[in-house]
């Protein structure tokens, strides 16, 4: 699965990209209002809901890559 984020405007838009029998297909994820004034709460929660979609795709890309990398236990880390 891969990714695509799109800010236009006001909006961000998070898709994810899929290949699915050969057909790659770009179906959005989730999609919010940049609340640049403090105009509702639920405009708020939507970007916020979308920013930690985001996230949460980024730290499955990472992990998949490098399994290691999200281990907090390290020797040497101090904790």
């Amino acid at each position: 699965m891969g990714l695509g984020v799109n800010i236009a405007g006001e909006c961000l838009v998070i898709h994810g990209l899929i290949r699915e029998k050969g057909i790659k297909y770009y179906l959005p994820i989730a999609k919010a209002k940049v609340p640049f004034n403090m105009e509702s709460i639920n405009e708020i929660e939507e970007f916020v809901h979308a920013l930690l979609t985001l996230w949460n795709i980024v730290l499955l890309t990472v992990f998949r890559q490098d399994p290691e990398s999200l281990n907090i236990n390290k020797a040497g880390s101090g904790g």
